[in-house]
């Protein structure tokens, strides 16, 4: 089960962090959404920073973010707030018509521990 650090809503855009619980409980994930008309005016990233903000408020070590792999505009945003690529999923997004795109997993790294 996750818990929200932060849930923002307007018909505009919605930007989500999801805490995850257990052994995840120092990870969340982020999730936005800009209307198409509000999109390249820096809505999306103010969004990103809102919710990488809270995250370091929230004690958080790593949040991340799973975006299409051609959405190239979405992770400039994210790398452009310090986000890196972690890795790709292959197939890992299906649509409606049952074809299948690749996801890419970004990351930004609050706190590093050294080891284990």
């Amino acid at each position: 089960m996750e818990s929200d650090i932060i849930n923002y809503r307007k018909s505009t855009t919605l930007a989500k962090g999801h805490r995850g619980r257990g052994y995840n409980r120092h990870v969340a994930e982020v999730r936005i959404f800009v209307c198409r008309e509000f999109r390249g005016r820096g809505v999306g990233a103010a969004l990103i920073q809102g919710i990488v903000d809270m995250a370091k408020l929230a004690g958080l070590h790593h949040i991340f973010t799973l975006t299409l792999s051609s959405k190239t505009q979405d992770m400039r945003a994210f790398e452009g707030l310090g986000f890196r690529t972690e890795g790709t999923l292959r197939d890992r997004f299906m649509d409606a018509d049952g074809d299948t795109y690749d996801m890419v997993e970004m990351a930004l790294h609050l706190k590093r521990e050294s080891g284990f």
